[in-house]
């Protein structure tokens, strides 16, 4: 997500009262969100290798996950991250999305099926529901399950 995505997303959470932070790998992404929104509540992580220096109730990665390379380092220090009972929310791409089919985005090096992802997450989390969305009119989710555009998962 870019810096200024970040940031929003951690000003709009504060405005409703959340205690909200944001992370990145990339320092310019960092920086950005800190420099645009005037507080420094977005800091660097490279969450592959270590986990969060907090705890916290919600983590949420939005198109992150297609970009990671050791996706079982990450989940296992995002679980270190949570709080008992804590919730992991993660949206990626569809791989059945038929503009992920054209799209030639070298950085999507996980890019896998919903299958894959109930596997995966159910080795590190006892709670996992995966499922597939379709935007539509480009604003609402619709339950798709087969060709939807994104997937989402929620993990506890």
């Amino acid at each position: 997500m870019s810096g200024a995505h970040m940031g929003y997303v951690v000003e709009v959470l504060l405005e409703l009262g959340y205690d909200a932070y944001g992370c990145d790998i990339s320092f310019y992404a960092v920086n950005k969100a800190n420099e645009l929104h005037k507080w420094k509540r977005c800091f660097v992580v490279d969450i592959c290798k270590e986990p969060l220096v907090e705890k916290y109730h919600l983590i949420t990665m939005f198109n992150t996950i297609e970009h990671l390379y050791d996706i079982e380092s990450t989940l296992l220090n995002v679980k270190t991250s949570l709080y008992s009972g804590g919730t992991l929310l993660v949206q990626t791409v569809n791989p059945l999305n038929p503009f992920i089919l054209l799209d030639k985005d070298p950085t999507h090096i996980n890019i896998h099926s919903p299958c894959y992802w109930r596997q995966i997450f159910q080795k590190f989390f006892k709670y996992v529901v995966v499922r597939n969305y379709k935007y539509l009119m480009g604003e609402m989710l619709i339950p798709f399950p087969l060709f939807g555009q994104l997937t989402i998962i929620v993990a506890r």
